[in-house]
Formats: structure tokens, sequence, C-alpha cells
């Protein structure tokens, strides 16, 4: 993509004429701040001209290289006495992610009411049989897990997430 170098050319015939041309015209009677502002202008041009000079030869990479394989990933979702659907629609879209590789996600409830126990359940047993419809581009694990009693609130669902992955 040769035609790309065409501005930096243009910057630098342009910007060698203009100092050029400021070196002619610099104030005399004030030394110290046309040659301050001289030196500026100097600078500033030999910075471009660095940055022109080390990308001329640069190669930008267009496409990402295929890995031979994809690491597997977890996604743990601590929850604490929320909503069934939404943990639901959660759960099934992490499962939906465009990855080809391994996902495994982790529900870890720290709720203790029989009643969200149960729906949590059920919301198990709907996406365990729905897993192959959402395996489309990858292998795909769904866990459920009641965390045992801790003193951390969320942050001992994870912990907890964490030691089940491992």
């Amino acid at each position: 993509k040769q035609w790309q170098r065409i501005p930096g050319v243009f910057f630098m015939l342009t910007g060698a004429v203009y100092l050029f041309w400021l070196a002619q015209n610099l104030n005399t009677s004030l030394p110290w701040v046309s040659g301050i502002f001289f030196f500026v202008q100097t600078f500033s041009y030999l910075v471009v001209i660095n940055s022109i000079v080390n990308t001329w030869t640069a190669v930008y990479r267009t496409k990402r290289p295929v890995p031979s394989s994809y690491p597997p990933i977890a996604v743990i979702i601590p929850t604490y006495s929320e909503d069934p659907e939404i943990v639901e629609d959660t759960v099934r879209s992490c499962l939906s992610m465009n990855y080809p590789g391994l996902i495994s996600v982790v529900i870890t409830n720290d709720d203790k009411t029989p009643t969200q126990i149960e729906e949590l359940e059920q919301v198990n047993t709907r996406i365990q049989k729905d897993l192959p419809l959402l395996s489309i581009s990858g292998i795909r694990e769904f866990y459920l897990r009641h965390s045992t009693p801790h003193t951390q609130a969320k942050a001992g669902n994870l912990n907890q997430a964490l030691d089940y992955v491992r």
C-alpha cells in the first residue's frame, strides 16, 4: 500500500519548506522568543518525521491467526434472591456465546430458601434439556451449585465456584 506514504512525503516536503521560510522570517528584535518558537516548531517537525520513518515499512496484520485449540472458559454467576427468569436468560446468553471452545457456566446459589432452590433446580432442568441446542458453536457445560455456609456474601459464592471450576 504505497499510496499511504503520500501524506508522509507531502508533510516532509511542506514542513521543510515551512521551516526554511520561518528561519528567514524570524523576528530578530526578540531573539529569545523567536528562537524558542523556532526550536519548538523544529522539534515538532522532527517528532512527526520520526513517526513517519518508524511506520514507513510497518506491516499490519489484517487477519487474526487461527489458534490450533481454544482454551476452555468458565462463566461464574453468583446469585442470591435473583429472579429465576433473569438467571435463566443470563445462563442461556452465556451458553449461546459464539466461541468454538468449551464454555462451562456455573451458577452458585447462596439463597437457602426452599422456593428459590426449587425454582433454580427447575431452571437447571430446563437448561440441561436445551443444552444440545445451545451447543451449536462448541462444547457447553452447565452446573448449578448451592454454596455451603460462609460469611463472605457473593465473594464467598465466587470463591466456592472457583474451587469447583479448578
